[in-house]
């Protein structure tokens, strides 16, 4: 609710005309068994006399598409099936199949995306190198009907990125007017040191709360339409929820950065609503809001009180830690990972007191698109005593080796987590 309020406010302020190349119903699902029959003609020889009649199929299927959603570019289908009608400015290697796939894929993924989106400009670079190496694979395939589709794509990153301008302009100059009357709010009803702690999240509110409050609240915080929206959009009964789910999260967690982070949050929220209630003194709803907020359970001992309970947690879940049993008993290679996992971070001023190998063989990595062998791995657990005299566990950690062209390399540890065990289970 609150970013379907903001998006209201600002889009008489944007440009939203961006070209869609999605399908209907019907059009998706002729597009489901056109890619189908595609399939099969990747599977056929050649030679093969059913190529024809499937030809045949995927044409059919492509004016169906156009039929049923005239203003989508078929343009690159039709360039697609030609590869398979024998006409030699089309004829593709092995390797110039597998780029054209990748490039199919790509373009799949951008269909449904948003512009505005991160991901959208990583599948383009992929789409573009895709189509840079198959360019020169297959120096003589018509990359025509490819390249229109990666600058119609191109066209709605650029659409994309002034829509994100444009809104966070007006954002910022929402927020510039909130500023001052947010920080002296927050100045005055919290200690400055309480307002540093949380200057990540208090600026995330700042922007929520910028998104609601217009400039009526700047002049006069007692702004009846304003009022209205408020009590009307801010629901007091999502925040306890949320409460709730952090106060339990920070009683189950043996993490302390984590349950901190919980416990900043609770505060935030405590602070959104007495701002409310302070701006709005005479709200009898957010009165109730502020007062239900402050029913709800409260830690003893504030932030230390925190902590000492996670300690708490943390002992019980060292109790109840074992290793994982070892399925690989080959002592050389045991070795091995030994030496690597004394040159890794994880073993500075710890000795080695045993090794589980935890698969029966290695795991061959490949290049995703030449399949050529990269290297091989194998993942194990450790357990390691610290010079205090107490033990942790390395969990999930791998032994890699990289493949040189005939054979592999020196091993490596990578990745890892290390969790406290008590030293008597080691063994068990």
């Amino acid at each position: 609710m609150k970013n379907t309020v903001f998006i209201l406010l600002m889009m008489p302020l944007l440009n939203l005309n961006i070209l869609s190349q999605t399908l209907s119903k019907m059009g998706e699902n002729y597009m489901k068994q056109y890619k189908l029959s595609v399939e099969k003609l990747k599977q056929m020889n050649s030679d093969s006399p059913k190529i024809k009649g499937e030809l045949a199929n995927a044409d059919r299927l492509v004016k169906s598409i156009q039929k049923s959603d005239p203003a989508y570019d078929v343009s690159y289908l039709v360039k697609e099936l030609n590869v398979y009608r024998g006409d030699e400015k089309n004829q593709l290697s092995n390797n110039g199949k597998t780029y054209l796939k990748e490039v199919e894929k790509r373009f799949d993924v951008l269909q449904n995306i948003d512009p505005t989106n991160k991901t959208y400009q990583d599948e383009l670079i992929l789409a573009k190198r895709n189509i840079e190496y198959l360019s020169k694979s297959d120096p003589n395939y018509d990359l025509s009907g490819l390249n229109e589709k990666l600058a119609d794509f191109n066209n709605k990153l650029k659409i994309g990125k002034a829509k994100n301008d444009e809104t966070r302009k007006n954002k910022e100059g929402l927020d510039s007017k909130l500023q001052e009357f947010l920080e002296t709010s927050l100045e005055s009803t919290y200690s400055k040191q309480t307002v540093a702690d949380n200057k990540i999240e208090i600026e995330k509110f700042k922007n929520d709360f910028s998104a609601y409050i217009q400039n009526s609240l700047v002049n006069d915080a007692s702004s009846k339409s304003t009022l209205q929206k408020i009590e009307m959009e801010w629901n007091s009964s999502i925040d306890i929820e949320t409460l709730e789910s952090y106060k339990n999260s920070v009683k189950s967690t043996t993490n302390e950065t984590y349950a901190e982070s919980c416990y900043d949050q609770i505060n935030l929220i405590e602070i959104k609503w007495s701002l409310l209630k302070k701006a709005f003194p005479a709200s009898e709803i957010l009165a109730q809001a502020v007062n239900k907020i402050k029913e709800s359970e409260q830690f003893e001992g504030g932030k230390e009180g925190v902590i000492k309970m996670v300690k708490a947690n943390k002992l019980e879940e060292t109790k109840k830690t074992r290793m994982t049993p070892c399925v690989n008993s080959n002592e050389s290679l045991k070795e091995e990972i030994k030496t690597a996992l004394k040159e890794s971070k994880h073993c500075k001023g710890r000795i080695i007191i045993k090794i589980n190998i935890l698969r029966s063989d290695w795991a061959i990595q490949r290049h995703e698109l030449t399949g050529k062998i990269l290297g091989r791995a194998i993942d194990f657990e450790a357990a390691l005593k610290n010079t205090d005299g107490s033990c942790v566990v390395l969990k999930s950690p791998w032994f890699h080796q990289n493949y040189n062209g005939s054979g592999y390399g020196k091993g490596y540890v990578e990745h890892g987590d290390v969790t406290d065990i008590i030293c008597e289970n080691v063994n068990k």
